[in-house]
């Protein structure tokens, strides 16, 4: 690598390569994501935990399942979105946790479009009791916009880490020799 001249007392220049430039992107756009997936996880997860028969009320006024799912749902869900929320804030299990955040916006927007389709008219009760926003068009463009940037997250997590980005065609895997009698 060349180094450029510096100025007298500043250090000289290095240029990045590309790929280590694209990769510091896409590391700091998955952070920011990160964050922001978690502190909406945060939010969602904290009223469902303290108030559980209000979100209970909520699973079954979308008439899509059962009493027994719905008790599961009710229960289970809230726990996932504040585990989520944890290891993307702590940085733990980033890839798999953003891809789980991935997998639940995915259902909630086709839950939210479901609810468009057969032109119900419930609230959404994403966030607690607080926030009774109805469910419409809007709703589902906004949980399918997390979708779209929890999957983005996602894929700039693995585009960012330096042991993966290397092609495998760089270093050859060795192949296992047997010995024959």
């Amino acid at each position: 690598m060349s180094q450029k001249l510096a100025r007298f007392g500043e250090a000289p220049m290095i240029p990045l390569r590309r790929k280590e430039v694209c990769r510091r992107i896409a590391y700091s756009y998955q952070l920011i994501v990160s964050l922001f997936i978690a502190g909406v996880f945060l939010v969602s997860s904290l009223p469902h935990l303290t108030n559980s028969y209000y979100f209970l009320s909520s699973v079954f006024q979308y008439k899509l399942v059962g009493a027994t799912v719905g008790e599961l749902t009710a229960i289970v869900l809230p726990f996932l979105q504040l585990c989520v929320s944890i290891c993307l804030l702590t940085r733990i299990y980033v890839g798999g946790s953003l891809l789980v955040s991935s997998g639940l916006f995915l259902v909630f927007t086709i839950i939210h479009a479901s609810v468009v389709v057969r032109s119900m008219s419930i609230s959404c009760g994403c966030f607690g009791p607080s926030h009774t926003s109805p469910i419409g068009i809007g709703s589902v463009l906004f949980v399918g916009a997390l979708f779209v940037l929890s999957l983005s997250g996602y894929v700039c997590f693995f585009v960012s880490r330096p042991e993966l980005s290397n092609s495998a065609a760089q270093e050859p895997i060795a192949s296992p020799t047997v010995a024959i009698p």
